[in-house]
């Protein structure tokens, strides 16, 4: 900056205003200043500028508590907070990991049930998609004994083996969202928490379909085949 202002026969406060876009500066002081940062090829150093400041305008998005920012966002941090939209007692939870192995667990456990569900909606894709491979080994039809959903509508649902009906999340959406919470938090630390619900989209594909008829099923309840 001194070098710009030396340039451009200015002070060095005059070329922080013109570059900070502040009022002040006359119109021929800024055209000289930018002048004179075309020819000399200036370019503002973000990190001394942090250092010179108290906020470091960082925000951090953490997988693992290990270090500390200023602004720290969490994506579902209760439990607790399910949906059952009134299907409370035909409701079977199963607390399972967001991998392949976890929904291919998921898929056994429920295999050795005596009761196999009309449905399953798995928690990732990735657990939606070892659900159809664990079932479709054991001889259980998708959709037509079960129906398996995932979550996400990432590219392993769209693939064409798995052809995965799957909740679609905007995650643009819910970044913008989280953002603009932390910022508003950071300018304002008196304010309250906010609570932001974004919308999803359900899209359809083979692996759900009309929920099985009793012909269909043994005495227990399970499609009528033998399964190992």
């Amino acid at each position: 900056m001194s070098d710009v202002a030396r340039r451009a026969g200015v002070s060095r406060q005059l070329v922080s205003l013109v570059l900070r876009q502040k009022t002040g500066p006359s119109a021929a002081s800024r055209e000289a200043v930018l002048a004179a940062v075309a020819e000399l090829g200036f370019q503002a150093n973000t990190s001394a500028q942090l250092l010179r400041q108290e906020r470091t305008r960082l925000i951090g998005v953490m997988f693992e508590p290990r270090i500390t920012f200023e602004a720290l966002a969490c994506f579902n941090p209760d439990p607790s907070s399910v949906a059952y939209a009134g299907l409370a007692d035909r409701i079977d939870l199963v607390a399972v990991g967001l991998g392949e192995e976890d929904g291919a667990a998921a898929g056994r456990l429920l295999l050795g049930r005596e009761h196999l569900p009309t449905a399953v909606i798995g928690c990732s894709d990735d657990v939606g998609a070892a659900l159809i491979a664990v079932f479709s080994r054991a001889g259980v039809r998708v959709p037509e004994d079960v129906s398996v959903t995932g979550y996400d509508d990432s590219d392993i649902a769209a693939l064409s083996y798995h052809d995965l009906t799957a909740v679609r999340q905007d995650a643009d959406l819910s970044a913008a969202e989280a953002l603009r919470a932390m910022v508003r938090r950071l300018d304002d630390p008196g304010a309250g928490p906010l609570d932001v619900a974004t919308p999803a989209t359900l899209t359809v594909r083979g692996s759900t379909g009309p929920v099985r008829t009793r012909t269909a099923q043994d005495g227990r309840g399970r499609p009528g085949r033998r399964m190992e």
